[in-house]
């Protein structure tokens, strides 16, 4: 884990980034933020429970104050 500041959770298939260049995506599992690239969320699939809420495919996601998805589960389970 670690702090991801204020940065927003961004969607794996709308990332601003440029062409070769990896973007980094933020969830909240249980007030631990985790980081990961957003070619790591995809190469999960599309059916993974992750890529669905960060994409935003999946019932509607809560978010924590910075914008980040926020999964209610310990935060252990991630680790």
């Amino acid at each position: 884990g670690g702090g991801a500041g204020g940065e927003k959770a961004r969607s794996p298939e709308h990332s601003p980034a440029k062409p070769g260049e990896d973007v980094v995506v933020a969830f909240n599992v249980g007030g631990q933020i985790f980081m990961t690239t957003a070619s790591t969320v995809k190469n999960r699939g599309k059916g993974s429970l992750i890529y669905r809420l960060l994409a935003g495919g999946e019932r509607a996601a809560a978010h924590d104050s910075a914008g980040r998805v926020f999964i209610d589960r310990d935060p252990a389970l991630f680790e």
